[in-house]
């Protein structure tokens, strides 16, 4: 059963997510000057992943414990085109992925090159960071999917003593794209003429 939902800042899920070799480092990063005020800081944080932070509704942020295998294997993997082979049709459950290969040649070579690192348990440690709208119900990985799928079907191939797994989740009442949900855009006025301008309709 997950538990230790305790309640975190934005801050800290950021940080997690730009972790150095935790799958989510800002491209380039490391080039661009240090930002001084926080509103810089986070500016910075955020624009190389604006498009897919913009599918994300207003969350609730926790940091959690997996404590068992069965809570890892019921996480889905994320809701995004490129994960999605006709032939895996709606099956995104990590359980049922890591036993078959049913996911694209891009991912699957990904996801084998991490299970072959001894690290890969670290690696997704306290940087996975998942999204749902209430905690009893799924949770969908928006980062750290090849890292889980590693790590899965290291447990499922290479039998191994279980140790509790800590995550970020979102939790929200909107709808999200990564999750499977059906979103929607409002056109907003324009700021100059042609200009056509949406906001992603959350509620």
């Amino acid at each position: 059963m997950i538990s230790h939902w305790k309640q975190v800042s934005i801050q800290a899920v950021l940080a997690a997510w730009f972790t150095d070799n935790g799958g989510g480092s800002a491209p380039g990063a490391s080039e661009k000057p240090e930002a001084r005020l926080p509103a810089d800081q986070y500016r910075a944080a955020i624009e190389p992943f604006l498009l897919f932070l913009r599918f994300l509704p207003h969350c609730d942020w926790y940091r959690i414990r997996l404590n068992d295998v069965e809570d890892l294997m019921a996480l889905q993997l994320i809701h995004e085109e490129s994960w999605l082979p006709p032939q895996n049709g709606a099956k995104r459950v990590l359980g049922h992925c890591c036993r078959d290969d049913c996911v694209p040649a891009e991912h699957e070579e990904k996801a084998r090159a991490l299970a072959e690192r001894a690290d890969v348990r670290s690696l997704l440690d306290g940087r996975m960071i998942l999204f749902g709208h209430a905690p009893d119900e799924p949770l969908s990985i928006l980062d750290g999917n090849h890292r889980a799928l590693a790590y899965a079907r290291n447990l499922v191939r290479k039998p191994q003593a279980w140790s509790p797994v800590e995550a970020y989740v979102g939790i929200s009442l909107g709808p999200c794209r990564w999750h499977g949900d059906a979103v929607s855009w409002i056109e907003r006025p324009p700021r100059e003429a042609g200009e056509r301008r949406y906001v992603l309709n959350i509620w």
